[in-house]
């Protein structure tokens, strides 16, 4: 009796991120690949998107986030995915302008706020970034606020004000639980700022001299 053929399941997101899950990316990728192909929604891309930035893939990665942006105008998800990467490739200018753009729909978000404000301080716009910081800690929520701070101490290690700097990481570390992210990324920095503090490295019998510029990732 003859078998019947072998039928090729059908094609499934819980499917392609279980592959992405356990490594096997262009397994995943190939299944949202036929996932496209039979429902080309803007969700589906987005999320090869991310498979394609596990592997570095940045140029395709781009191209879906175009025809995403061609099927859902003005979407704030594909505004803040096409941001991210344009960070990841070293394209801070084009980021900003992504988040500006997704700013004007919704110029109260506090999340497109501060991630405008974190490229801000990248490029080393120092007015514009300080202006913001002073907007968010006054009329942002409480956590916002927070974030703000440590905004302000990263403004101040980018410009080499490390007493600045010092302090803002230091409050945040007081003020929070230690397993709180927000405490735990003002240690970071804190340890990171005393790396490049002349002043420590002298007193502790560093070379002052001996590191060279580096940027600052936030």
């Amino acid at each position: 009796m003859k078998q019947p053929a072998s039928v090729r399941p059908v094609p499934s997101l819980e499917r392609a991120q279980a592959l992405s899950d356990e490594g096997s990316v262009v397994e995943a990728i190939e299944e949202i690949d036929r996932l496209i192909a039979l429902t080309p929604e803007k969700e589906l891309r987005l999320r090869k998107v991310k498979f394609l930035l596990q592997r570095r893939n940045y140029e395709e990665a781009e191209c879906e986030l175009d025809l995403a942006a061609a099927q859902a105008p003005g979407d704030r998800a594909v505004a803040v995915a096409r941001a991210e990467l344009f960070v990841m490739t070293d394209r801070l200018p084009a980021a900003q302008d992504e988040y500006e753009r997704a700013l004007k729909r919704e110029p109260s978000d506090e999340p497109l706020r501060l991630a405008r404000l974190r490229i801000l301080i990248q490029r080393g716009l120092s007015r514009p970034a300080a202006e913001e910081i002073r907007a968010l800690a006054t009329s942002a929520s409480a956590r916002t606020g927070l974030e703000a701070r440590l905004c302000r101490g990263l403004l101040a290690l980018k410009v080499h004000d490390h007493r600045a700097a010092h302090s803002d990481f230091n409050s945040l570390m007081k003020e929070l639980p230690k397993e709180d992210p927000l405490s735990m990324r003002a240690r970071f920095y804190w340890a990171a700022s005393r790396a490049v503090d002349p002043e420590f490295r002298r007193r502790h019998g560093m070379d002052a001299n001996e590191r060279k510029p580096s940027k600052l990732y936030l």
